[in-house]
């Protein structure tokens, strides 16, 4: 987290006099209700955004649709929106859609925090020192395209399930979420991948139950 310092003239031009890295969010500069409710509310959102979750909470996956299901559902490239296309051929590569995953994740759960950057309309990139890497492409392709439909937005909000229903009579409820029968994928198990799953896909806790191998970290400012 940054704080930066602004001082405004009187004619409105501001001033940035200085950035704070880590910055003291104690309410003893100023002791009242509102400034302890804002910084409070500040690092709940904060540690919601970057993923600090409580041991066994549901997260999210990249699904691996077969060949088939890639050439029939995968072939407009704009629609970065549909994570279920990101490991298809010509999309990303495996690096790169686990990367997406943890920005959009992020993007997802920002509650009231605004992107800064990358923009819609592109308007930065043309300041970044050697251009934007295959990562940065990717993600500002997915903020592109998710305006056009919002609503997927909600894959990388995962809920918590209490029973197969809620995955969709496709999954098990384990611990809070869905783990996803052969052929199904997605934080509900609504995903036809039309492939079958490996042992390895699944990890088995000491007490014997099993629960998906989730793996997520990203920060971005």
């Amino acid at each position: 987290m940054y704080r930066f310092d602004f001082v405004v003239e009187d004619n409105g031009k501001p001033w940035l006099m200085e950035v704070n890295q880590s910055p003291n969010l104690l309410g003893k500069h100023f002791k009242v209700g509102c400034d302890h409710m804002m910084k409070y509310n500040t690092i709940h959102d904060l540690l919601y955004m970057l993923g600090v979750t409580a041991p066994g909470e549901p997260s999210v996956t990249v699904p691996q649709l077969s060949e088939e299901e890639c050439i029939e559902k995968c072939s407009n490239l704009e629609e970065v929106w549909d994570v279920a296309c990101w490991r298809c051929p010509g999309w990303f590569t495996e690096n790169e859609a686990n990367t997406l995953l943890e920005g959009a994740t992020e993007y997802a759960r920002r509650t009231k925090f605004s992107l800064v950057y990358p923009t819609v309309d592109d308007g930065y990139s043309k300041f970044v020192s050697g251009g934007l890497t295959a990562h940065d492409k990717a993600f500002q392709r997915f903020v592109k395209s998710i305006q056009e439909k919002p609503e997927a937005i909600s894959y990388f909000q995962p809920e918590l399930c209490t029973n197969r229903r809620q995955c969709n009579w496709h999954g098990d409820c384990v611990n809070g979420g869905c783990t996803c029968d052969s052929g199904y994928d997605g934080n509900n198990c609504s995903i036809y991948t039309g492939n079958k799953r490996h042992m390895q896909d699944n990890v088995v806790n000491p007490n014997g139950v099993n629960q998906p191998n989730f793996n997520s970290s990203y920060n971005f400012v």
